[in-house]
């Protein structure tokens, strides 16, 4: 009985120390894993990081793009504008200039046709003198 007992007790020592030394392992393992995982995180975050910086350079970059388009377009509208006036006021000319035209026109045909007439009336006295 003696010896049973102690057997028993040489057993239960020996997987309690078995029982601890898996503990300690995986308590090691653990240990592994967390910091693993940790440097998993940090490698992410600083890509994610590297990335987000990337990409609002890149969008900096288009906000200063856009800007400058709009300021040209915005430019040679303005230029556009001032031609298509400068245009109309041409075209207003033109048109007084013809206006003027027609009128003398008018004008000169109207002293052809008192010529014709002062002719005929001539012609006319002369034959009756």
């Amino acid at each position: 009985k003696e010896e049973m007992k102690a057997e028993k007790i040489l057993l239960e020592e020996n997987m309690k120390k078995e029982h601890q030394t898996e503990i300690t392992i995986l308590g090691a393992t653990i240990v592994a894993l967390q910091n693993d995982h940790a440097l998993e995180l940090t490698s992410l975050k600083e890509g994610f990081m590297v990335e987000h910086t990337q990409l609002e350079e890149v969008q900096q970059k288009t906000i200063v793009d856009n800007e400058k388009t709009v300021l040209r377009l915005e430019t040679s509208n303005s230029l556009a504008e001032e031609e298509c006036l400068k245009l109309k006021e041409k075209i207003a000319q033109c048109e007084e200039e013809k206006s003027k035209s027609n009128n003398k026109l008018k004008e000169i045909t109207m002293l052809k046709e008192e010529m014709k007439t002062d002719k005929i009336l001539q012609e006319e006295n002369m034959k009756k003198e």
